[in-house]
């Protein structure tokens, strides 16, 4: 048997080794680097699409805005009454088709906007068609103009109806969208007056889209949540159903590649999608990722860093011992630096061996590039975590125990009365009655008489506060107490008549309050011989336009004339009458309730 020296079996041990070595590190690192491109990859698509559909809604809600400027505009509403009567129906016409012009070019995208009358007529601005008067789109929709009608009209909602051709101008296909509400009256919300439709490109949905995209191969688009699609750079896709049924989120995963596979199969050969749905809107947003080219580069990233290790391997054999303590000494560094981790157990970055062989600092760059995104992701989830916290404490903080101020009042209480100022200890008792009755269930339903005790208890702290400065009388029909109210609908104007009417030179105040019923409504007054108001405050409030009220009047009445119309769904009645120096009377009038 052939016996071999010392230095060729140590040439020969330490090749095996330190290729063995070599190839591991390599492999591993390449793993490591893929597997963190990929998880990079995928993190950063998520972001883009989260912000592509932030942006979605954002639009979205920009033009649903705008639709409201329209809907609830009085202009809109007396233009519907003419040409709903068929009152100056030419000269309407041609100021409603100003005005739809005006709105159409103050935005992107925007291509037509009709209005539809419960007459039948159509009113439109369109810009895909030489005659502007024209709507080229509502022959081409789903929808006969019966259905539309009726479907936006049933409620007082937004309606979005997704992406259809709409037609053909100028050698081109346009295919739009459109945001639909019928045309509202605050002042008579019952009442019926027409719908109106923004109709928009789809190539603002194309636009947002596209800014998901990482490279030209790729494709994203955009399935409604009817299931069919909604927006796509091939316009052959769009309105193509991708299912009829509502899947599960795991049930569409399935279906889109399915699909995917079905459409794109030949022009994508190596296929990664991405998934984001819409819970608000119900759509989902599908990003498909050929990453041959990246799996190529990839590819030959590997060979080079096999090359690499084999001819690292030649130049070990060849310096033996220098090589491999150099070699041993660069790859423990790495390897060290890898498993480091501070007191909280995340990764240190490997420190730059100025020694080291490009291979091994090219694997500690890459290593270090990682560890730098991980640590911006985690200061960013940091950051997000104490803006919560701070959010959270701010809410505490701001937060009292209702039963903290009753317990400290029936202190404050005993105390009084430890001192005999039985006064006191009747307003500190009436105080926290009047709280307690305020903070439970402040839009409860209560009864007539509930309110009245409670109202008395009230007058009775304000003309403690005021040092009796006035009297009240609070009457009802007996026949009403036990008849359902809203809680505290009476106070504000209580409250309105104390603190505003009774801060003139009089001898004595009156306060009145008067509640009797009549043909299935209830009927409130408040009397006061204060001060008084203004004509001009009084014609506001008696006009019942809550934004003049809100400018011209104050919160406090906006509030409470808000809150009457809330509770009575609009049909509540609210007039006032006044002089300055003599006083007002507030008349209330309100439906029953069952």
């Amino acid at each position: 048997m052939k016996k071999y020296s010392l230095k060729e079996l140590l040439v020969f041990y330490f090749g095996i080794i330190v290729a063995t070595i070599i190839l591991i590190i390599s492999f591993y690192m390449s793993y490591k680097v893929i597997s963190a491109i990929n998880k990079n990859t995928k993190s950063l698509t998520a972001i883009n699409m989260k912000e592509a559909d932030d942006i979605l809604s954002i639009r979205l809600e920009e033009y649903e805005d705008l639709l409201y400027q329209l809907y609830t505009s009085e202009d809109m509403v007396e233009w519907a009454v003419n040409m709903n009567e068929g009152l100056d129906t030419a000269v309407t016409t041609s100021k409603l088709r100003r005005y739809l012009s005006s709105v159409l070019n103050s935005k992107d995208y925007i291509r037509s906007i009709s209005v539809l009358f419960k007459g039948g007529t159509i009113i439109t601005y369109d810009q895909l068609t030489p005659a502007t008067y024209e709507n080229t789109w509502i022959d081409n929709f789903s929808m006969t103009f019966d259905e539309f009608y009726a479907d936006v009209n049933k409620d007082n909602k937004y309606h979005i109806y997704s992406t259809e051709f709409g037609n053909n101008f100028a050698n081109k296909d346009n295919y739009l969208f459109h945001i639909a509400h019928r045309i509202t009256n605050y002042k008579r919300v019952g009442e019926e007056y027409g719908i109106i439709i923004v109709s928009i490109d789809e190539a603002l949905l194309e636009a947002v889209l596209d800014s998901v995209k990482n490279e030209s191969e790729s494709v994203v688009f955009l399935v409604g949540k009817e299931g069919r699609v909604i927006s796509d750079n091939d316009k052959s896709h769009i309105n193509v159903s991708v299912f009829d049924t509502t899947p599960t989120q795991e049930e569409k995963l399935g279906i889109y590649q399915r699909y995917i596979e079905k459409t794109y199969d030949k022009r994508i050969s190596n296929r990664k999608f991405y998934l984001f749905s819409n819970m608000e809107y119900g759509w989902d947003i599908v990003y498909i990722y050929d990453d041959s080219e990246y799996m190529s580069s990839v590819s030959e990233n590997v060979v080079h860093l096999f090359l690499i290790s084999v001819v690292l391997l030649i130049l070990s054999i060849y310096g033996v011992f220098k090589i491999s303590g150099m070699l041993t000494k660069d790859i423990g560094l790495v390897v060290d630096g890898m498993q480091k981790t501070n007191e909280a157990g995340i990764p240190l970055k490997i420190e730059d061996a100025p020694t080291a062989l490009e291979d091994v600092k090219l694997i500690s760059t890459q290593y270090n590039d990682t560890l730098d995104r991980l640590y911006e992701a985690m200061e960013k989830e940091r950051r997000e975590e104490e803006n919560t916290r701070n959010a959270e404490l701010k809410m505490l903080e701001a937060q009292i125990n209702p039963h903290f101020i009753y317990n400290t009042l029936d202190t404050i209480n005993w105390m009084a009365i430890d001192k005999d100022e039985y006064d006191i200890s009747n307003a500190i008792n009436t105080l926290a009655i009047i709280l307690r009755y305020a903070i439970s269930n402040r839009n409860q339903i209560v009864t007539i008489k509930d309110e009245i005790d409670w109202l008395k208890k009230y007058v009775y702290l304000q003309q403690f506060r005021l040092k009796n400065k006035f009297v009240c009388n609070i009457n009802a029909d007996n026949d009403l107490y036990d008849i359902k109210i809203h809680k505290m609908m009476i106070q504000p104007f209580v409250e309105n008549a104390v603190i505003h009417g009774f801060n003139a030179k009089r001898d004595e105040y009156r306060l009145r309050v008067g509640i009797y019923s009549a043909d299935d409504r209830i009927f409130i007054e408040v009397e006061d011989n204060g001060k008084g108001l203004s004509k001009d405050m009084t014609d506001v409030i008696n006009a019942g336009d809550p934004e003049t009220i809100k400018e011209k009047v104050g919160v406090g009445m906006y509030n409470a004339i808000t809150r009457l119309n809330m509770y009575s769904g609009g049909s509540a009645n609210i007039s006032i009458e006044s002089r300055e120096d003599a006083g007002t009377t507030v008349k209330i009038s309100i439906p029953r309730i069952d």
